[in-house]
């Protein structure tokens, strides 16, 4: 697998947690707290997505999607 596609897809992991975290039982006081991290995290994976795409790995939004829910 190449280094950005292993980059994106150990962000994902972490994501998809984080993701399951916002969306359990949570209170949202404790919610909030984690909010700032939860969007840096959805940042990083936009990037790491941008960059897949020019580096000529194409992944369609089907494909990230079923990879997420094979995590």
């Amino acid at each position: 697998m190449e280094p950005i596609k292993e980059q994106f897809v150990d962000k994902l992991k972490k994501f998809k947690k984080a993701m399951d975290y916002m969306d359990g039982g949570e209170a949202t006081a404790e919610k909030e707290k984690h909010q700032k991290r939860f969007c840096a995290m959805l940042a990083d994976l936009n990037d790491l997505e941008s960059q897949l795409r020019q580096s000529g790995c194409e992944m369609s939004d089907g494909e990230i999607h079923q990879l997420i829910e094979n995590l």
